[in-house]
């Protein structure tokens, strides 16, 4: 399972799927759904537009991107308590 990625300073990641056109625009969905990267993070069909406006071509299955969610829920759970905590720490110092 991938535990993060972290790009310094802002710069993008290029994945590049050489099998199909599914693969790697449903690692970014469930990225961005498991760390709470997006806006949308709780809606799939959102996320997979975000992705689309990138690659028009992109066709994630989505049922394998929805259960890898539902199968890792309490690992998103952790993350948004802990973006939580993060967030009260921070309004705290203000």
């Amino acid at each position: 399972m991938i535990e993060s990625i972290d790009v310094p300073g802002g710069q993008g990641v290029y994945l590049h799927d050489t099998n199909a056109v599914n693969e790697a625009p449903a690692v970014v969905i469930v990225y961005l759904a498991l760390f709470l990267r997006h806006e949308d993070w709780d809606d799939t069909e959102a996320l997979k537009r975000f992705v689309e406006t990138y690659d028009i071509d992109a066709m994630p299955n989505m049922y394998i991107v929805n259960e890898t969610i539902r199968r890792n829920k309490k690992f998103q759970d952790a993350q948004r308590e802990r973006l939580r905590t993060d967030e009260e720490r921070r309004r705290k110092r203000q």
